[in-house]
C-alpha cells in the first residue's frame, strides 16, 4: 500500500517537470500562470508550480498556501485551481522560509525581512508585519503553533522567539 500511495501523491504532488502534453501556459481552466510559474522544474502541485520549488507549504484544509520565492501562491487543496498571488512588498514577504496556519490566520516567517507577516486566509489581506528590536528576530527560518502561542525560530540569532498570536505581542525570546 505504501509504494501505491506514494505513486498516487507523486501524480498530484510531485516534482520536476510537468506532465507530457502542458506548458508552461497551459494551465488548468485555461486561467492565466501565476507569476514566476515556468512549468519546467520546482514544485508542481496539480499543474501549478514555483519555478524554483516552494521553501515552504501549509494548508489550512481548503487553500494549499506555498512561498514561492518573493510571493505566495494559493491553491485550492479540492480542485487544484490557482486563487491567487501575494505579492511580496504588498504582504511584507521577504524571503519566506517558514508558514504556520491557525483558524483563519497565515503566519509567514520572512528570513530576509527579519519579520513575520501575519495574513487572513479568507480575505488573503495583510493583517499586520511583526518586526522590530523586542521580536529578537535574526533569519527567521520556521513559525509554529503550539500551546496558544506562536515560535519563530532565528537561524541566525540562535534563538526561539514567542508571540502571543492575539496581539502579535513578543512574549519572550530564549537564547540556546
Amino acid at each position: 500500500a505504501g509504494a501505491i500511495g506514494a505513486a498516487a501523491a507523486q501524480q498530484v504532488i510531485g516534482s520536476g517537470p510537468r506532465p507530457r502534453g502542458r506548458t508552461g501556459h497551459d494551465h488548468p481552466s485555461g486561467s492565466q500562470p501565476p507569476p514566476g510559474d515556468d512549468g519546467l522544474r520546482g514544485v508542481n502541485v496539480l499543474g501549478w508550480g514555483c519555478g524554483n520549488g516552494a521553501a515552504a507549504d501549509v494548508t489550512d484544509g481548503t487553500q494549499l498556501w506555498l512561498a514561492c520565492g518573493q510571493s505566495m501562491l494559493v491553491l485550492n487543496t479540492s480542485t487544484g485551481a490557482f486563487v491567487a498571488d501575494l505579492p511580496g512588498p504588498r504582504y511584507g514577504i521577504n524571503g519566506p522560509a517558514g508558514l504556520a496556519v491557525s483558524g483563519t490566520r497565515l503566519w509567514v516567517a520572512n528570513g530576509n525581512g527579519d519579520s513575520v507577516s501575519e495574513i487572513d486566509t479568507v480575505t488573503r489581506t495583510l493583517v499586520q508585519v511583526l518586526h522590530g528590536r523586542g521580536y529578537g528576530f535574526s533569519d527567521p527560518s520556521a513559525v509554529a503553533l503550539a500551546g496558544g502561542h506562536l515560535w519563530v525560530t532565528n537561524g541566525m540569532g540562535e534563538s526561539v522567539t514567542e508571540i502571543d498570536p492575539a496581539t502579535g505581542k513578543p512574549v519572550r525570546v530564549l537564547h540556546g
